[in-house]
């Protein structure tokens, strides 16, 4: 895996490049000032994605609370429950492109693979 820097977003399974068809259109729409056409596109394409990442979230939040139960009842975390001491533990989330997001603890996965779904 490449090296990563805190904040990096993935592309997550979704496309890089347009059709030349689809570039085609899409600049035609663009030339016209205020167009609704062009306004009503970016908001399907932005609402269609932020419902991705919403279920891929809840789906991962699904994930964590197994897990944290888990170790809760295993005996790995003793006391209150903090970031520093799951970080202690060994656990981090690993994202793998095409594959999805699981939750491992010192480089096992401990949890189900989540991933986007994608209506391409």
């Amino acid at each position: 895996m490449k090296n990563q820097l805190f904040g990096e977003i993935h592309r997550m399974g979704t496309m890089n490049s347009l059709s030349e068809k689809d570039r085609t259109l899409l600049s035609e729409i663009n030339k016209t000032p205020n167009n609704p056409g062009m306004e009503m596109l970016l908001k399907e394409v932005h609402q269609e994605a932020s419902n991705q990442l919403d279920q891929f979230y809840k789906a991962l939040d699904v994930q964590f609370k197994a897990v944290y139960d888990k170790a809760i009842s295993d005996g790995v975390i003793k006391g209150k429950p903090t970031k520093s001491k799951f970080k202690k533990a060994g656990f981090d989330v690993c994202y793998h492109e095409g594959v999805g997001t699981y939750i491992r603890r010192n480089g096992e996965r401990v949890s189900e693979i989540v991933s986007i779904k994608s209506e391409i």
